[in-house]
């Protein structure tokens, strides 16, 4: 799937914007007074965004498989710019994971469990994706 620079970088913004909006709607709908059906109704929809854009950006454009590559089975400039990508986005990860933390531990003082299934999973989803969400964002040509 031939996609532009500038359409994966909307993408990529569509994804992770779906992502939040998943956590804002799951995390926020007690405190709207919305009922445990409304809840998972109002979540089911930015999770279709999530996985209709994964495929998009992710899988059609095989920068998943690149990032998840063996090195053995990458060039030289492939293995650079994966190595990159992992490094930035996981640096990005561990400030997130801090920030989740600290959330959690702020919340949790005013009653808010944050810790259910969803936050890990957003989390675990993030870190496979980050990478091959940097090289859609940055790379001229996939």
């Amino acid at each position: 799937m031939g996609m532009t620079k500038r359409q994966r970088r909307v993408g990529v913004l569509i994804n992770h914007a779906a992502l939040l909006l998943l956590l804002v709607v799951w995390y926020g709908s007690p405190f709207a007074g919305l009922s445990e059906a409304l809840r998972i109704a109002g979540a089911l929809v930015p999770l279709i965004i999530v996985g209709i854009s994964y495929y998009v950006i992710h899988l059609a454009t095989g920068l998943w498989a690149l990032v998840h590559a063996r090195p053995a089975d990458l060039d030289e400039r492939q293995i650079g710019i994966t190595l990159l990508a992992a490094r930035f986005s996981y640096a990005v990860f561990s400030v997130l994971c801090l920030l989740a933390l600290f959330g959690a531990a702020v919340a949790g003082n005013h009653g808010i469990i944050l810790f259910d299934a969803i936050l890990p999973a957003c989390m675990l989803y993030l870190a496979h994706t980050l990478p091959s969400s940097y090289l859609a964002w940055v790379e001229k040509e996939v």
